[in-house]
């Protein structure tokens, strides 16, 4: 009898093959359609447009068909499902997809001027062949890094990705908003910024990138953990309620008639439901467990035995640095007094030897530790409000104001025979163009945070400023704002009320 060798990994290679080839043999089915919906739309279009709104669409759109369609510039993508958009024709200068799920970016023609892709799910842009791109919208994707921006760039939206740093030499960009990126640094913020909003960010000096400072700014990944704790915890407790309601429904309904003022009361025949509200990583009926303590936000599994399903989110303890200083100098200058006092005593021989050098010993470590926790907060308190670096950068942009307004006050002191209107024109020009982002630009290196607040009447309005944002008044103590979790993701639905 032949001897036959089974091999069990290539078994399992060849029915992950299979697997594979069957996707992709779906996804070329589903292209087919998705052609043959977007072929049946264009038929339809005047051939003479400059701008086309597509339908809701999904999958990759391929756009080869709009060679039939010479003068077309402009395209709008209503929201939908597309993952890719690929054949893009070479006269595009406008698009316009928003709230889809693109991945991915890259063929972009050269001629395209505006692109707008907010609120995707892109991990990657290739922005090396765009060289005539006047405004970017990338906000709300999964860019880690945004790169080889082309100097023509005017508007620059990047907020809510995951964007460590974003160098902006070369460029003269005049609207730039980037907040809500974690850990994000700018670099090489030009002059020409005339709005935006990136107050939140810590721009970068030479001197900034390994700098120890004792802040911790919440990030936008640890924030959105919060906020789906709260949610899922409220989610399940009122799920637990509506379990309760329906195991006492009889009750209740008695309870309700003899007491009608009275919705609830304490019975000692309540029954407990006959199973919980599902765990949301194994979906048994046993339930979850919720834990709030003074270190973290904990759920995990409540049946027995428990799933590997947890969420943890740790929890820090943060004091006003401030405040922190004077305690730390006070102290110092307590055991200072106690030094002096402990010499005298050594002195007078009210103690003994071995007891002066114990307690001198105890009290120059709590000298030492109080000196270096001071020094700590000073330096980071001198590096927020007393920053040599940024001190330098506001007096250059001072120079050069002043030197944009000598020019203005020489035109207009010329009383040679030159149009006096060419004259104005040139004022404005210098005034708009040069000195406003400038004083913008000084502006927000003086102030992190701006608030418009107005009165009652809704008649008078007031700028308030701040020399720094609120998450950076305060010291870390101790813990950390970090997550550990082994969660799947959550499906919320719908959050019923009761």
């Amino acid at each position: 009898m032949e001897e036959v060798e089974i091999n069990f990994e290539n078994a399992d290679n060849v029915e992950n093959d299979k697997v594979e080839d069957k996707k992709v043999i779906i996804e070329e089915e589903e292209e087919e359609e998705e052609d043959e919906e977007l072929m049946a739309f264009l038929e339809g279009e005047n051939k003479k447009k400059d701008e086309i709104h597509f339908p809701q669409l999904k999958g990759v759109v391929d756009l080869k068909e709009l060679n039939k369609f010479p003068n077309v510039k402009t395209l709008f993508f209503v929201n939908g499902h597309i993952r890719r958009i690929k054949n893009i024709p070479s006269t595009i200068i406008r698009i316009n997809a928003p709230n889809n799920e693109i991945q991915a970016i890259d063929e972009l023609p050269e001629s395209l001027e505006v692109l707008n892709v907010a609120h995707n799910a892109i991990k990657t842009i290739d922005l090396g062949n765009v060289l005539n791109l006047t405004e970017l919208n990338v906000s709300y994707n999964k860019l880690a890094k945004l790169e080889r921006l082309p100097s023509s760039l005017e508007v620059l939206k990047c907020e809510f990705n995951n964007i460590s740093e974003l160098d902006l030499k070369g460029l003269v960009i005049k609207q730039l908003y980037c907040n809500n990126n974690p850990k994000l640094r700018l670099l090489n913020i030009p002059s020409t910024i005339e709005d935006g909003n990136y107050s939140n960010n810590l721009i970068n000096q030479n001197s900034d990138r390994d700098f120890p400072h004792d802040y911790v700014v919440m990030q936008t990944d640890y924030r959105k953990k919060l906020d789906e704790y709260f949610k899922l915890k409220s989610h399940y407790e009122n799920e637990v309620k509506k379990a309760y309601r329906k195991a006492n429904s009889k009750i209740l309904e008695a309870n309700r008639d003899k007491n009608p003022k009275r919705l609830f009361q304490k019975l000692r025949n309540f029954k407990n439901p006959k199973s919980m509200p599902p765990c949301k990583g194994c979906g048994k009926d046993g339930g979850m467990s919720f834990t709030i303590t003074s270190d973290v936000y904990g759920a995990q599994c409540a049946n027995n035995p428990k799933c590997d399903w947890k969420l943890a989110i740790n929890r820090a303890t943060f004091g006003n640095r401030e405040k922190l200083i004077y305690e730390y100098m006070t102290d110092m200058e307590e055991l200072k007094d106690l030094f002096i006092k402990s010499k005298m005593d050594s002195l007078f021989r009210y103690f003994s030897d071995d007891s002066i050098k114990d307690s001198f010993q105890k009290r120059m470590k709590s000298y030492q530790f109080c000196g270096e926790q001071l020094k700590k907060h000073l330096d980071t308190h001198n590096h927020i409000y007393y920053n040599e670096e940024k001190k330098k950068l506001i007096q250059d942009k001072e120079k050069e104001i002043n030197t944009f307004l000598e020019e203005v006050k020489s035109k207009l002191a010329d009383t040679s025979g030159e149009d006096r209107q060419t004259i104005i024109d040139d004022v404005v020009r210098i005034q708009d163009t040069e000195i406003r982002p400038l004083v913008e630009y000084i502006r927000r290196l003086r102030y992190e945070s701006f608030k418009m607040i107005d009165t009652n009447d809704r008649t008078e309005y007031k700028l308030c400023t701040e020399e720094v944002t609120v998450d950076k008044l305060d010291s870390l103590l101790s813990g950390t704002m970090t997550v550990s979790n082994s969660e799947k993701d959550i499906d919320w639905g719908e959050d019923d009320s009761f």
